[in-house]
């Protein structure tokens, strides 16, 4: 079996409300992804946290966007995925879009602790519905920080400069 890693991965848009009695459901896919939409031939959703595989069965393209995937065949376990994250795979993004996918902000921003200790310069941005994780590296290892509102003391501009509070301890695991 093959491990899909995270970076693999990208956000491609939102599941909404359940329609129909077949287990299809509406999606919200951002404007760049509508040509891959059509192609993949799988999804990942995220389920409180965990990135779930499933096969594509149909999706319908228009307003509202639907989608039909394998497993899911009934209004109530469509509805669980309200909310939810969704991401194609890195395969099923057009060169194109890789191109002009625009860099999060965050990208490139040296991200200090509140002490005033450089960690390191945010590499990748990964967007979860309830925070972001700003991916840097740490000597030879990967690490992800939790960015959310509550952790950001200051966003310098100028110079390039993101200041977070850093749990104790998150820096040695």
């Amino acid at each position: 079996m093959t491990k899909i890693i995270h970076t693999q991965l990208t956000r491609v848009g939102v599941a909404g409300k359940g329609r129909g009695v077949d287990g299809t459901f509406k999606v919200r896919i951002e404007d760049l992804y509508h040509e891959d939409a059509t192609k993949a031939k799988a999804i990942f959703i995220d389920r409180n946290g965990s990135l779930a595989p499933y096969l594509i069965e149909s999706i319908q393209m228009g307003r509202p966007m639907l989608l039909k995937v394998e497993g899911i065949d009934d209004p109530e376990s469509a509805e669980k995925f309200s909310g939810a994250s969704l991401y194609f795979h890195s395969s099923d993004i057009s060169e194109k879009v890789s191109e002009e996918k625009p860099l999060h902000p965050y990208v490139t921003k040296t991200l200090m602790t509140g002490d005033g200790k450089v960690i390191g310069v945010i590499e990748d941005i990964i967007e979860y519905p309830q925070q972001l994780l700003a991916k840097l590296k740490l000597g030879s290892r990967e690490v992800l920080i939790p960015i959310h509102d509550d952790l950001v003391i200051n966003i310098n501009e100028e110079e390039g400069v993101l200041t977070v509070k850093v749990a104790d301890g998150l820096l040695d695991l």
